[in-house]
């Protein structure tokens, strides 16, 4: 048989409720207390003297409440879910150069998990360009570029690909597109200005199709997606899959971001062992 509380602690939680209630309607209960007290002080003759006192508190709160009010209509929250990353690709943008652009203690580190590179290749090349020109501050940032090598795509090989043809057509500009969209990134390496701003690209290549797309924006932002197979198209979508962000407002943060940044973490040992693999 289950004990019912006792009633000191049944008493301790109320006022807990009750406390936070006040906590989270402060400027609210603030707001009626002065009104009251200007009403009673000026129907009481004696207290007439302290009416002012409570119309200026009055004045001071709507204020803050009005200015409360236009932050809230003003600022349009961010979706956590875009239909496709092709729809948040100028929110990702924006995320990225706010952060690149941000005083830190530490330099910034810009991890993304993508495929064949053709829809943020284009972004991070504009990126690289408006540093390099000037038109955007970079305060030490490192991005990481995962990758399928384009090796891998030229020579896959899938059984359940009923023109052969065709995909292996499809590979090929893959992996010119990817091969061209990284030696392009590189470029930026040896440019002074990035140089001089802090900016660096590395390209890590994985070998076998990709699974998901990943930004991760230091240890603050995340937007994710997943690919799939397309059994009429034979091909792999990944960008126009839906899109999730994911920051510190959200309770899941910690645990998807981990789990993103322990995979870039896998992709680049594997990427490492290769090399050590090749030159050995």
């Amino acid at each position: 048989m289950l004990r019912k509380p006792k009633l000191a602690v049944t008493m301790k939680r109320k006022l807990l409720q009750i406390l936070v209630a006040i906590a989270k309607r402060w400027k609210e209960i603030s707001l009626l207390i002065c009104v009251l007290g200007a009403l009673l002080s000026y129907a009481i003759p004696p207290l007439r003297k302290h009416t002012n006192a409570f119309l200026v508190l009055c004045a001071i709160v709507v204020v803050q409440l009005v200015l409360d009010i236009r932050q809230i209509v003003s600022k349009s929250p961010l979706p956590a879910k875009y239909t496709s990353l092709h729809e948040a690709i100028t929110d990702i943008d924006t995320a990225m150069r706010k952060a690149m652009a941000k005083k830190r203690k530490k330099p910034l580190e810009i991890r993304i998990v993508a495929g064949r590179t053709m829809t943020v290749a284009n972004m991070l090349k504009t990126l690289g360009e408006d540093v390099r020109v000037g038109r955007l501050l970079c305060r030490e940032t490192k991005v990481m570029l995962f990758c399928v090598d384009p090796s891998f795509a030229m020579n896959l090989d899938l059984s359940i690909v009923r023109d052969k043809d065709a995909f292996q057509r499809n590979m090929g500009i893959y992996a010119a597109t990817i091969e061209s969209n990284c030696k392009t990134l590189a470029q930026f390496n040896l440019d002074e200005e990035c140089k001089r701003q802090g900016l660096s690209f590395e390209v890590v290549h994985y070998k076998f199709m990709p699974t998901f797309f990943s930004f991760l924006i230091g240890n603050e932002l995340l937007y994710w997606g997943s690919y799939t197979w397309d059994d009429v198209r034979q091909d792999f979508d990944g960008p126009i899959n839906p899109c999730f962000r994911v920051d510190h407002s959200n309770e899941f943060f910690v645990d998807t971001y981990e789990w993103q940044y322990n995979r870039t973490e896998f992709l680049w040992s594997l990427a490492k062992r290769e090399e050590e693999t090749l030159s050995a």
